[in-house]
């Protein structure tokens, strides 16, 4: 599951608690879990930043949608090509986290935490959002990633020339982290 917010519900977070009338009468706490509490599943967001690339030009066909170590395997493979240029590569700079995640989950694997827990991307087990939504009203409204959102990132990741060394250019994701 993926739990990201976008940044500017993430920063009203931050102002929500930095001016909420809690510190009146509340110790603060030493933690604030700012994460989304209403997950999504990783392949929904993937989709809908594959038809953001789509609608962009970014790309010139559908996603093909791996799971993470076919798509590691599919990256290595493609490095030992002679005409390999790293330009065209943007995701070698996560390869290792990738692997990191495929190997060593953040939480052991249990009967008990696969029927109770869900689990964010990388193993990891769901973070308490509770003392944040104590104190920040946006954080208790906040929403599931929409199809919305992943536009808006890929125009801004478009406008900041991220994809200019390879537009357009044939994709293949990871869906399953």
């Amino acid at each position: 599951f993926n739990t990201w917010l976008p940044l500017d519900i993430a920063a009203q977070i931050v102002e929500d608690i930095i001016l909420s009338p809690n510190y009146e009468h509340t110790p603060i706490p030493p933690l604030f879990n700012i994460t989304n509490s209403t997950a999504m599943k990783w392949n929904d967001l993937m989709w809908y930043i594959g038809a953001a690339l789509l609608k962009e030009n970014i790309i010139s066909e559908p996603l093909k949608f791996l799971s993470a170590q076919q798509w590691v395997d599919a990256l290595e493979r493609s490095t030992s090509n002679p005409n390999f240029d790293v330009r065209n590569f943007p995701a070698l700079r996560i390869r290792r986290l990738v692997k990191v995640f495929l190997h060593e989950p953040a939480m052991p694997e249990t009967a008990l935490s696969r029927q109770h827990l869900k689990r964010e991307v990388g193993g990891f087990g769901p973070f308490s959002t509770t003392v944040a939504e104590r104190w920040s009203p946006t954080m208790r409204r906040a929403e599931a990633l929409t199809r919305k959102d992943a536009e808006d990132w890929v125009r801004y990741w478009k406008a900041k020339g991220l994809f200019t060394d390879f537009t357009p250019l044939k994709a293949t994701i990871s869906a399953r982290m």
